[in-house]
């Protein structure tokens, strides 16, 4: 029974709904001309996950996939943090 649970938690992870919230924290740091924004996004973490960005993957694609993939909490609501190479 509970590989039968466990796909099914799957597949009600991989199913979003109209109502599903993804927010994307990223820092930047202040710089005299506006913002500096480091080197490109490596990854990203929510509480205790995280997505790396695979070779090729445009930061839509990569975004579209962790969005997908997080665990939500009861309202549909997920917080993930852009980090960079140098964050690990």
């Amino acid at each position: 029974m509970q590989k039968l649970e466990n796909r099914i938690d799957a597949l009600e992870r991989q199913t979003s709904t109209s109502n599903d919230l993804t927010v994307f924290i990223k820092f930047v740091s202040p710089g005299p001309n506006g913002p500096i924004e480091h080197e490109p996004i490596a990854y990203v973490g929510g509480v205790g996950e995280r997505w790396d960005r695979q070779a090729g993957e445009t930061l839509e694609q990569f975004k579209d996939r962790a969005s997908r993939e997080v665990k939500r909490g009861p309202f549909g609501f997920a917080k993930l943090r852009e980090c960079y190479l140098s964050d690990q």
